[in-house]
């Protein structure tokens, strides 16, 4: 499906390349529902840990459909939200309310790589620099 401007069918695509990817961790086929509200809360969690700065410096990286989702709600007065690793992935439980395979932090886990991978390996470096220790370890493959 075209929507006749190359820049909306990038952004469609890339994000739908994200979306599928989180869907195919979980064997979620037809539930495009349950992997946009994993990525929404996930990203809305980092989001609102991070100083604004950083925050919108991250956005800046993210396919134009995906900064929508990313700052959907967002106020940087509110921001940032001191959380450690629990509270940060409270947090996010709280936002996706679907039972999940292997725990909250396994599909918080997924979600990062998923998207990270779409970026460049620097600027998902830097993130990991601006967070907490604890919450960092998120960024990292199989712990």
């Amino acid at each position: 499906m075209s929507t006749g401007l190359d820049v909306f069918d990038t952004t469609l695509q890339k994000t739908n390349e994200i979306l599928k990817a989180i869907e195919e961790e979980y064997d979620w086929e037809g539930r495009r529902n349950q992997s946009y509200m994993a990525l929404r809360a996930v990203l809305h969690a980092i989001r609102d840990r991070l100083p604004v700065d950083d925050s919108v410096n991250l956005a800046a990286q993210f396919p134009i459909l995906l900064k929508g989702i990313y700052f959907d709600g967002w106020s940087s007065e509110d921001v940032p939200v001191r959380m450690d690793k629990e509270e940060l992935l409270g947090r996010i439980r709280q936002e996706f309310t679907f039972e999940v395979e292997g725990g909250i932090e396994k599909l918080t886990r997924i979600v990062i790589n998923k998207v990270f991978n779409s970026l460049d390996p620097g600027e998902k470096a830097k993130i990991e620099r601006m967070l907490p220790p604890d919450i960092a370890t998120l960024f990292k493959k199989g712990r």
